[in-house]
């Protein structure tokens, strides 16, 4: 019973964990898109895609998501 019990929260756990990371990914991807619009690029890759050259969004990316926390605060 403690067994099934276990099994039982261990799939709660992870069904709770995809739907937190899909829901910020999914957050991260619109301010990439907005970011990438707003710099004029046309491709992003991911920083482990990319062998050399190109920059990193990642600071402006960092950037937008903590001003929109910072927003979501003062509400």
């Amino acid at each position: 019973q403690f067994q099934q019990e276990f099994q039982s929260m261990r799939h709660e756990l992870m069904e709770a964990e995809e739907k937190y990371t899909k829901e910020v990914m999914g957050i991260i991807f619109e301010i990439v898109k907005d970011v990438a619009a707003e710099e004029k690029y046309d491709y992003v890759f991911e920083k482990r895609s990319c062998l050399f050259g190109g920059e990193d969004l990642t600071p402006k990316v960092m950037k937008v998501m903590n001003d929109q926390q910072k927003k979501k605060k003062k509400k």
